[in-house]
């Protein structure tokens, strides 16, 4: 081959290869220099293992970061790994760095390898914890003769409730728990016999999830939890929804024009649902009373006397949140009322209510009484279209009892949570109407809007020990609308009158939210709180109704009706209410 052909040749291979053959060489030695190299481009620490984990205590997890220098590895960086317990500065920590195969401390030094990688294993501790694991890298600038400092930061929770199903007052139990017990453990030699006591059930919680017990744990952190004050909410709820239903009987008596003193009705309502008498009695003595200037008519007399009883048992199941109860409520309404002109009236009326409340699986139980005022009124625009309204103010007594019982590792324990506590309570309730009539039939279309507020007094529990827990001031909301119809038919005989009824009724809660339960232990000294969600309210059911009324001379009247209640979460129901009514004059 020619000369000059040789060196073309060359100059072509060589321009071919020498690319790859730069980047290799360039490649080699970043890939093995040390950090006191020229690095004064671009500089990366980048995480390898994820940057927030969650471990079971006594377990391993690796650490990992990459050291980079203008996308490449760089090798030999020393890299400093720490470990903080981040729920608090003077608490003793127990997990560590794994060194030769042993537990190392919980500061090491470890340089990156030939891949730009520093690694180093965790070992969770026993104690369970909140920590914070950083990695700083530190590199030598030849050119600047200045250190370069870039970190990297791992946030790790290990502890009980790593075991434990999330959005469950258990959890939430767990929770608490673990921030608790290593504070404990930190100060033991300054704590009294109730926090001793407590950091005995943390010891006995934490040894059974490193022995894998996580089911049996669970099932005592729900006995320990109190998800069952949720049952105090609802029945101050259903005390002013008692109530109100008491005056709306009232209403629907007086629009009829029926005697200005009523006694002795009766509402029954059965597994938890209000029956209001006023869909019932709308139509009563619409035959026979409605020209209300007749003797103790509406217009015969201006005041008016009543008194209106309610019976109400009911069930509700339990759920991932909440425990199942069944509970017996009795209220009696006591008020009076005046006719302002033909079509206007208003009036005032006490209040009185009880309930008693079993928790299933035999939690527990709680007796409440409630004590309201009530203030009402009704309007008709016309012949057919009416409005009225109720402001029910009060203050309920809740005295309840929680049982604790659980066996763990061997220890029994068996406690009782006793807790008195008052509330207030409030509700307004506005609608309308219009009724249609077509000889003996009738139908009346109505609608109303009920706002609710119960507030709960905090309060902190006795006879537990070591378990009692202090809760704070809870506050409960609930908004919701009804919209229904109901027909009924007179039907005349020589004894008096039948008037059988159907209704139907739609009923709607915009208060979607779930409420929350507060608290921590009595005997805990660095507030380890939880926060408990309660289950949210169903949005929509539906009530359809049937029954038969009967008018019977001298003021005489009784009925008998059933209900049921379709599509409510939590709840199989089904109602029968009866009663009567005997009319005197004032």
């Amino acid at each position: 081959m020619k000369p000059i052909r040789r060196l073309y040749f060359v100059v072509i291979l060589f321009g071919v290869f020498s690319p790859n053959l730069f980047a290799e060489t360039y490649n080699s030695k970043i890939g093995t220099r040390d950090s006191h190299q020229d690095v004064s481009h671009s500089l990366l620490l980048e995480a390898i293992s994820a940057n927030n984990l969650s471990l079971e205590l006594n377990t391993e997890k690796t650490l990992s970061v990459r050291l980079l220098a203008n996308d490449l590895p760089l090798s030999s960086a020393n890299v400093t790994w720490q470990i903080t317990q981040t729920n608090t500065a003077n608490t003793s920590q127990s997990a560590s760095f794994i060194i030769d195969g042993t537990d190392g401390s919980t500061l090491e030094v470890l340089a990156t390898d030939d891949s730009g990688i520093s690694e180093i294993i965790l070992h969770s501790g026993e104690i369970a914890a909140s920590y914070t694991i950083t990695a700083l890298a530190t590199v030598n600038l030849s050119d600047s003769q200045s250190v370069v400092t870039l970190q990297q930061t791992f946030k790790i929770v290990a502890g009980i409730q790593e075991s434990i199903i999330v959005e469950t007052p258990e959890y939430q139990m767990a929770v608490s728990f673990s921030n608790l017990c290593p504070q404990l453990q930190e100060d033991i030699g300054e704590l009294n016999s109730q926090q001793l006591a407590l950091l005995d059930r943390c010891n006995e919680i934490q040894q059974a999830i490193s022995e894998g017990k996580s089911l049996e744990v669970s099932r005592v952190l729900r006995e320990i939890s109190p998800e069952e004050l949720a049952v105090q909410s609802q029945v101050g709820s259903n005390f002013t929804n008692q109530q109100i239903s008491n005056i709306a009987s009232r209403l629907g008596a007086v629009r009829k024009g029926t005697s200005t003193t009523s006694f002795s009705q009766l509402g029954f309502r059965y597994k938890g649902q209000a029956i209001p008498l006023n869909y019932m009695l709308n139509s009563l003595l619409s035959a026979v009373e409605s020209d209300s200037s007749l003797p103790g008519g509406l217009l015969g007399n201006r005041l008016g006397l009543f008194a209106n009883g309610n019976l109400s048992l009911g069930e509700r199941s339990a759920t991932a949140r909440e425990d199942g109860f069944e509970f017996d409520n009795y209220g009696l309404t006591l008020g009076a009322d005046y006719r302002v002109k033909r079509s206007t009236f208003i009036g005032a009326a006490l209040g009185i209510s009880k309930s008693e409340v079993a928790i299933s699986n035999k939690g527990g139980d709680m007796d409440t009484t409630g004590l309201s005022l009530n203030i009402y009124g009704s309007h008709y625009v016309n012949d057919r279209f009416y409005v009225d309204g109720v402001l029910n103010l009060g203050n309920n007594q809740y005295e309840m009892k929680r049982h604790i019982n659980y066996t763990l590792s061997g220890n029994n324990v068996s406690r009782t949570a006793s807790s008195d506590t008052n509330g207030l309570q409030n509700g307004i309730s506005a609608g309308g109407g219009y009724e249609f009539n077509d000889g003996a039939l009738s139908a009346t279309v109505f609608g109303n809007i009920n706002y609710t507020n119960v507030n709960i007094d905090g309060f902190t529990e006795t006879g537990a020990q070591e378990l009692n827990l202090k809760i704070q001031k809870q506050n409960f909301d609930s908004l919701t609308s009804s919209v229904g119809a109901q027909l009924s038919y007179t039907h005349s005989a020589r004894w008096g009158i039948i008037i059988p009824f159907i209704g139907f009724t739609w009923e709607h809660e915009y208060s979607g939210e779930s409420d929350t339960i507060s608290g921590a232990f009595v005997d805990d000294q660095y507030d380890s709180s939880f926060d408990i969600s309660t289950e949210k309210a169903d949005s929509n059911y539906f009530t359809n109704v049937q029954g038969i009324s009967f008018v019977l001379p001298r003021g005489v009247s009784a009925y008998i009706r059933m209900e049921n209640i379709l599509g409510k979460d939590f709840y199989s129901i089904s109602n029968l209410s009866f009663g009567g009514r005997f009319e005197l004059a004032f």
